[in-house]
């Protein structure tokens, strides 16, 4: 017995070297300012816990194990060995899902799976997605709601609404990425599918409950918005900003929160038309059937024979775990380093007409978000004293890093999007590419920012067809040198049409250089 133990601890110490980096990547995102995922420390606790609950009824299904889990088993971890690789953190995540799934099916077989099958799935609520989706997600839902909320209180305040920006008679309120309602929809579909799983709802009220409490996450947090506005204009944009602010995001979960009780009400109220009928078609219950006893030598020795395959899966488990965390450790030991990730890349001295001044710091914040220190910021002059900003992303190491602009500056400050679209550029070497640009109300005056994607001198606009890139080059360990590329005009006194010109020219002599 004590081997057993031993074997399981083995099996255990495994797992979670094995999958350290992704619990560390877990535990970021799940701490971060601003995060979506506050709530993926409880979701293991629950899922465990409902486990617990079904404790007394788990015996009685242990079935014979199944090899098909040792095939799971391997599958997620060699899905994780992948994932590492390309940095695609949220797979791992899948792949521990996974992992423990097809231990679970090797071990004890598919029926005690099969009744666990919610609490595994459950573990999915852990998963964070990419960020590059939960910032999309996050401005189209706050520009929803902004504009719901608007067509709400326009009819008892007068207000002009321009993107996310509400214009009041006493100020202009900002709709930011935390009242787009992402964090409170993630947490309330957790919390809505738990309910209907305690709550013992049949597999269709429990989809429906489900579907159900995403409008209601979405009312709440137009209801914010709505109350966001009316302090803004009554009190002003002290009272609004400040402790309100705060206190109505509280006040989101709890509406949110209610609705789902009283959901849960008025469903557990419901009877569907098959249980009615049944119930009155039914004269009584039907008499319950006898199973034949047992045979208790043959079960005993049944039961003893399965223990000995379970002792062996234990042991067969423990070591493809041990043998793909000596396999993890042979790689992290021998992972090359990167040395020049850590480097800001250079900054050119002159572009074309474009002087260098100075280099601009970024603050650590945002070093921090970014997850690197390869990246600089520098101003340039030309002889008519305009003046615009030149930005170097490297993502060479750090393929996350690399990101749209777009997001940055529309997600947490009063900016509104006026124009974006492409322009073709030839550059020096005559090879016409094309570049990404927009055009943005700042608190500052009119702004025009141009970027596109590296990599070895080769020119992407489109963020995914990048990414793709970089993946192969990793997948067949091509070196490479991939970057952002941005450059930004504030159009102070100049026409809009000058500031293009003055930009594009810009960008095509910087390419010039790339290639």
């Amino acid at each position: 017995m004590r081997m057993i133990y031993a074997v399981g601890a083995v099996a255990a110490a495994a797992f979670v070297f094995i999958y350290t980096p992704t619990f560390a990547w877990l535990s970021y995102r799940f701490s971060e300012a601003e995060s979506f995922y506050a709530h993926g420390y409880l979701v293991p606790l629950v899922s465990a816990y409902l486990v617990f609950r079904r404790r007394a009824a788990l015996p009685a299904l242990l079935a014979p194990p199944d090899p098909r889990g040792l095939a799971v088993l391997v599958f997620c971890l060699s899905l994780h060995g992948l994932a590492s690789f390309l940095e695609l953190n949220f797979l791992s995540v899948l792949a521990i899902i996974g992992t423990i799934t097809g231990f679970a099916l090797y071990q004890w077989g598919a029926a005690v799976v099969k009744a666990c099958s919610f609490s595994l799935a459950y573990l999915l609520f852990m998963v964070p997605l990419p960020k590059v989706m939960t910032l999309a997600l996050s401005f189209h839902m706050k520009i929803f709601a902004a504009q719901i909320a608007a067509a709400v209180a326009a009819t008892f305040i007068p207000l002009k609404l321009s993107g996310s920006l509400v214009y009041l008679p006493n100020g202009v309120l900002m709709v930011g990425s935390p009242c787009s309602g992402l964090r409170s929809l993630i947490s309330l579909a957790a919390l809505s599918l738990l309910f209907a799983y305690i709550s013992d709802f049949k597999r269709w009220r429990m989809v429906v409950f489900f579907l159900l409490s995403v409008p209601i996450a979405l009312f709440a947090n137009v209801l914010r918005i709505i109350l966001l506005v009316a302090v803004y204009y009554v009190y002003g944009e002290k009272a609004a900003m400040g402790w309100f602010h705060d206190f109505s995001g509280m006040l989101v979960f709890l509406f949110a929160f209610a609705g789902l009780i009283g959901l849960r009400k008025v469903m557990s109220m419901i009877q569907p038309y098959s249980v009615l009928f049944s119930r009155q078609a039914a004269g009584g219950a039907p008499a319950p059937q006898t199973e034949p006893a047992p045979d208790a030598a043959g079960t005993s020795v049944q039961t003893a024979a399965e223990n000995i395959r379970r002792e062996h899966c234990l042991r067969v488990s423990a070591a493809v775990l041990a043998v793909f965390a000596a396999i993890s450790f042979f790689l992290r030991s021998t992972a090359i380093d990167h040395p020049a990730e850590s480097l800001k890349p250079p900054l050119p001295a002159a572009v074309g007409q474009w002087r260098f001044l100075k280099e601009v710091p970024i603050p650590e914040m945002f070093l921090d978000i970014l997850g690197t220190r390869a990246a600089v910021v520098g101003q340039y002059a030309n002889a008519a004293g305009n003046s615009l900003q030149l930005y170097f992303l490297k993502g060479s190491a750090k393929r996350s890093s690399i990101h749209e602009p777009e997001y940055c500056y529309l997600g947490s400050t009063n900016n509104e999007m006026l124009e974006r679209g492409q322009w073709l550029i030839g550059g020096n070497g005559g090879d016409a590419v094309r570049v990404n640009y927009f055009v943005l109300k700042t608190e500052q005056g009119i702004e025009m920012v141009s970027y596109c994607y590296t990599i070895n001198g080769k020119i992407f606009n489109n963020y995914f067809i990048q990414q793709m890139a970089l993946l192969s080059a990793r997948v067949r360990r091509v070196p490479v040198e991939a970057m952002l590329v941005r450059a930004s005009l504030r159009c102070d006194g100049l026409a809009t049409d000058v500031a293009r010109e003055l930009l594009q020219g810009f960008m095509g002599e910087i390419i010039g250089e790339i290639k």
